[in-house]
């Protein structure tokens, strides 16, 4: 059971809403290059649920933006915690005045105020209401800082019932060197409960895990993951703060190529969890995931130095694994490398499967060429582009293999613990170009993209404007349904006039709607003005 310090008891029984709905995402919860910075309450696809105050304090920033967080509220507390409700409908009453003021000021949705001792708040008291603004459907995000504005777990204040054990599907067993093997290959092995492993070398672990706060259908990360080696226990993850300045390490920790994330027990590769050479020739492993309320899952295996041959030889297809290893299956005994060790060749059932490890940046095996993303950097140009990586953006060696044809990148990694992205540069740009994913068709950027993950991208030209769908109107409020089908409308652009009195824009999902801090005559013209992400503009007008 975890045992909260007395000083934190006062903010125990707290809930944001007036009624317990649903967790949906849990703290440290992997997002792109980042950890997700507090939960997330389902509102059972509903807006306009109160939000509550958790202590004495006053709010001292709202943010409205049209993407992220969407409509948030910053409290400071009495206690020196820091608190943050995102995704928010509205403010409260005398807050969602001041901001409509400053809005209609200047003629912009998206606002960043700061406040001192202007908005008190007592505790329990509504503060404003959930919504669906920003990313995502209706939920409210909640966040709770310390006093340096860090992140810390908020489910172990929350007034949340946790019975459900977390769940250990597998373990990961990575190799970390080239004369480390697992079942007698240098790739990485999946261990189920009770399997005994044969290995020899360093290894990292991986544990793939799932925790159920409740019996919905959501399920988020362990808040503690500790290992039993021998006698020796160490606690090797702990979901419970983290600071902004090392938030792109959840690159590094999480690996998803399963449904639930995996998450790494070591810090580097020169730090294996598991040392062969330090211990007995057979040594029980235990792994405990534990969640905040204290229950938890064992898992055991067992590891021996005897080697033996491996069950299954590896897939049946030529795959770059997680530790960088390139395996290549081909009917030939030999195959033509450079640049490359070949650390084993085995035959099975007429294919010969060879595992690569690279020993430069760039690897050639038969007609296909191989790159080695270092902690050191990289810069390749391929056709018009240029690919680069910045220095000490990873902590292991990444292999890539990057195809260019037909003006199409196409990227497949080995993994992607990128703590920087990859940028992407357009060498031969020229105005009103874009970058696009060949797949989804979607919009990435103009000039240079950043890519973390397997994607296939090219470059077009954007010369169509925006235009609108339709456009109605409810009492004095204007709404207007646009779409641009290349790039996408630039949500900042959003201008309206009717009989040349602005209004003010106000994005929604599907375009924007326009209100007015005065009354709108019943007859007159309306102008709707927005570009797309390149520059291409629309001008419409409609007579009400």
């Amino acid at each position: 059971m975890i045992i909260l310090y007395p000083i934190l008891t006062a903010l125990i029984l707290y809930y944001p809403l007036p009624q317990n709905t649903y967790v949906t995402s849990g703290f440290m919860e992997p997002r792109p290059m980042r950890y997700h910075a507090g939960i997330d309450f389902g509102t059972y696809m509903k807006t306009g649920f109160p939000v509550i105050s958790p202590e004495n304090g006053e709010i001292y920033h709202i943010h409205i933006f049209n993407g992220g967080y969407g409509k948030a509220i910053y409290m400071k507390g009495r206690s020196g915690k820091i608190y943050v409700f995102a995704h928010l409908s509205r403010f409260r009453y005398d807050i969602n005045r001041y901001v409509l003021k400053k809005q209609f000021r200047t003629f912009k949705y998206t606002q960043s105020l700061y406040f001192n001792h202007k908005f008190p708040v007592t505790k329990n008291e509504v503060i404003a209401y959930t919504g669906a603004t920003g990313i995502g459907s209706p939920h409210l995000h909640f966040e709770m800082r310390d006093s340096l504005n860090n992140p810390i777990n908020p489910l172990v204040f929350l007034d949340i019932e946790d019975t459900i054990p977390p769940e250990i599907d597998s373990i990961l067993i990575i190799p970390l060197n080239d004369s480390s093997q697992a079942s007698s290959l240098p790739i990485p092995v999946v261990v189920h409960k009770n399997d005994t492993i044969n290995l020899a070398g360093q290894f990292g672990i991986a544990v793939y895990c799932k925790d159920n706060i409740d019996d919905k259908k959501y399920a988020t990360i362990p808040y503690l993951i500790k290992t039993k080696i021998g006698n020796k226990i160490k606690a090797l993850f702990t979901a419970n703060r983290f600071s902004y300045y090392n938030n792109h390490s959840a690159a590094w920790y999480f690996i998803s190529d399963k449904n639930e994330p995996g998450i790494r027990l070591y810090d580097s590769p020169k730090l294996p969890d598991i040392d062969m050479p330090t211990l007995p020739r057979k040594t029980a492993i235990v792994i405990t995931a534990q969640d905040f309320s204290g229950n938890a899952d064992t898992f055991t295996f067992f590891i021996d130095k005897k080697t033996c041959k491996r069950d299954t030889v590896a897939l049946n297809s030529d795959t770059l694994f997680p530790n960088g290893i390139i395996q290549i299956i081909s009917d030939e005994k030999r195959l033509p490398f450079r640049n490359t060790l070949l650390l084993k060749s085995i035959e099975t059932n007429g294919k010969y499967h060879f595992f690569f490890s690279p020993k430069s940046d760039t690897v050639f095996i038969t007609s296909d060429t191989f790159y080695r993303f270092s902690p050191k950097g990289m810069s390749i140009d391929k056709g018009n582009f240029n690919i680069k990586l910045k220095q000490n953006a990873v902590r292991e060696n990444v292999v890539a293999h990057i195809r260019y044809e037909n003006g199409i990148l196409n990227f497949s990694f080995s993994d992607t613990p990128f703590e920087s992205p990859i940028v992407v540069t357009n060498k031969r740009y020229k105005k009103k170009m874009i970058f696009y994913n060949t797949e989804t068709n979607g919009y990435l950027g103009t000039k240079r993209v950043y890519i973390s993950r397997d994607i296939s991208i090219g470059t077009k030209s954007d010369t169509i404007p925006p235009y609108a769908d339709t456009v109605y109107r409810v009492a004095d409020t204007i709404f207007v349904a646009a779409s641009d089908s290349t790039s996408g409308i630039n949500i900042n652009s959003g201008k309206g006039y009717f009989n040349r009195y602005r209004l003010l824009a106000i994005p929604i999902k599907k375009g924007f709607k326009f209100i007015s801090n005065k009354d709108i005559p019943s007859k007159g013209i309306f102008i709707f003005k927005c570009e797309d992400q390149v520059g291409n503009k629309l001008l419409y007008k409609k007579r009400f």
